[in-house]
């Protein structure tokens, strides 16, 4: 493990949040948005393929495959939610997945659960420190919770906490090589992440034009952005003994959003007014900030 895990994932939701805050002006369309992600990726990534050694390991071409297939899922599932509840409630997903990915990760690996009852208070305070910021980040978001949006989340829940697990296994199949590793993935993701938004694109028949200039300089800018995301979180998912503790941190794209939203507002640059409770936006902070120490040791 190496104990700078967490500047990787902190890194991601920063990027994560800046193409959020960028996309909340340009709107790329979902379905053009996937597509890019897929197949414009896959072929940019396809022009540097013999500057990467391949990856020994056939269960990481496996996990990478069954990866693209998770994300394409989650996406589309994400799309749909939008449409039905607003983003807020759909945004959920991310807090209410940090603990179910924990336990997942430490049911299908009995050694670090063996591991980590042997210290039972450093297990207790993780998961203490867990739900604080699971918590903090639910109010955070704002959004009414009922039974309904529960039942239609709870599989999109399921979903992603497969795709983090899975994204965790998938490094450490290819721990031979973490640099050509984030390749790989990103080359074999990409192309069924594509095929999945093509299939997609034809089943809701999309009508939107792909290579207008709105189109293409937003596509630019995602792609740098997910570029970024991919890697950083990829990274950090390597490193991190727990893919949960990456993901924790990953959810804190909000919280940049609220950050550069109260400095817009301090320079009278943005007209409205967001009054978030403080206090949550500390729990979440100081929740990571001890989860981190715990888990550094």
């Amino acid at each position: 493990m190496n104990d700078l895990w967490w500047t990787y994932a902190l890194t991601g939701s920063f990027v994560g949040a800046l193409y959020v805050y960028i996309n909340q002006i340009l709107r790329l369309n979902p379905h053009v948005a996937m597509i890019y992600r897929g197949v414009v990726f896959f072929v940019i990534l396809l022009s540097i393929f013999p500057l990467f050694t391949p990856i020994q390991n056939p269960l990481f071409y496996l996990f990478c495959i069954i990866q693209g297939f998770i994300i394409s899922i989650a996406d589309t599932r994400m799309f749909r939610l939008s449409k039905v509840f607003g983003g807020e409630a759909t945004s959920l997903y991310q807090p209410l997945s940090i603990g179910a990915v924990f336990f997942l990760w430490l049911l299908i690996n009995p050694r670090q659960m063996l591991t980590a009852l042997s210290h039972p208070l450093s297990f207790a305070a993780e998961i203490i420190c867990l739900l604080i910021v699971s918590y903090a980040m639910i109010k955070l978001k704002k959004a009414k919770i009922s039974k309904r949006i529960i039942r239609f989340l709870l599989p999109l829940v399921i979903v992603i906490m497969v795709n983090d697990v899975m994204n965790k296994k998938c490094m450490d199949a290819g721990a031979e090589n973490i640099i050509s590793a984030i390749y790989y993935y990103n080359l074999i993701t990409s192309f069924v992440i594509g095929g999945c938004a093509l299939f997609n694109y034809q089943k809701y028949k999309v009508s939107h034009c792909f290579f207008d200039i709105k189109s293409l300089l937003t596509s630019i800018i995602f792609l740098i952005m997910i570029t970024l995301v991919v890697i950083t979180k990829n990274t950090a998912m390597f490193y991190t003994p727990n893919p949960a503790y990456a993901t924790a941190i990953l959810s804190f794209a909000p919280l940049w959003i609220i950050g550069v939203n109260q400095v817009l507002q301090r320079y009278g640059l943005l007209k409205s007014v967001y009054r978030e409770d403080p206090r949550y936006m500390i729990m979440a902070v100081l929740g990571i900030i001890f989860m981190i120490l715990i888990v550094n040791g």
